[in-house]
């Protein structure tokens, strides 16, 4: 499995998610959609259409299947400008407060069944 998911450091198992999400900042209220690339217990990683500052705080609003949709505070860890379009990626870090519990405890198990589904498949 080394060769699918290449070793790294992180500390919650990252699998791809390309889905719409939505988001909503926290100080402005402000909302907004966009579309991921991974998901971990621990965070998120996004495509921005604007920039948005380290440690900008937000809910994620992310669905996972089969019909659930789950709320994730967190903040803008990282975020970098696209080399080959107008764009940017972004890292979102969830938050480990205890309104962030339920969201990452949903998305532990999708990362989980995923997981299990690949082992299947591939052994």
């Amino acid at each position: 499995m080394g060769d699918f998911f290449p070793q790294d450091k992180r500390k919650h198992q990252r699998v791809p998610f390309t889905d719409s999400v939505q988001f909503q900042l926290k100080k402005t209220s402000r909302c907004g959609g966009t579309l991921a690339l991974d998901i971990s217990e621990g965070g998120i990683r996004i495509h921005f259409f604007e920039f948005f500052p380290l440690n900008t705080e937000l809910t994620m609003q992310i669905p996972l299947p089969p019909y659930k949709v789950v709320d994730c505070p967190g903040r803008v860890a990282w975020i970098q400008k696209s080399r080959y379009a107008d764009h940017y990626l972004g890292g979102i870090e969830f938050f480990e407060s205890e309104d962030a519990v339920l969201g990452r405890k949903e998305i532990r198990q999708f990362v989980e069944s995923y997981m299990k589904g690949v082992l299947k498949k591939y052994g």
